[in-house]
């Protein structure tokens, strides 16, 4: 598990909405720990991701297999400024 960690330098609360987008690769799937978070004005927050690649997929010292994506947070009303 990994921790995406964000930051809001404004004085408001920000929501977003999160998705995994663009996988590419060997099979795996992400298991986001939330699909949404709000950051309230000024804090940090973070958001746990975790990776998941089957064995049988993952290959060998000779044919490494990659994964690829994105985790994207798009803003989820109009006044996040997004």
């Amino acid at each position: 598990m990994k921790k995406i960690k964000l930051r809001n330098k404004g004085n408001s609360p920000a929501t977003f909405n999160i998705a995994q987008t663009n996988a590419a690769g060997s099979p795996h799937s992400i298991v986001l720990g939330s699909n949404s978070v709000t950051i309230p004005g000024g804090a940090d927050t973070t958001v746990d991701v975790t990776l998941n690649v089957a064995v049988a997929t993952a290959g060998d010292e000779s044919a490494f297999r990659e994964v690829g994506g994105l985790i994207t947070f798009t803003p989820a009303g109009s006044d996040n400024n997004g």
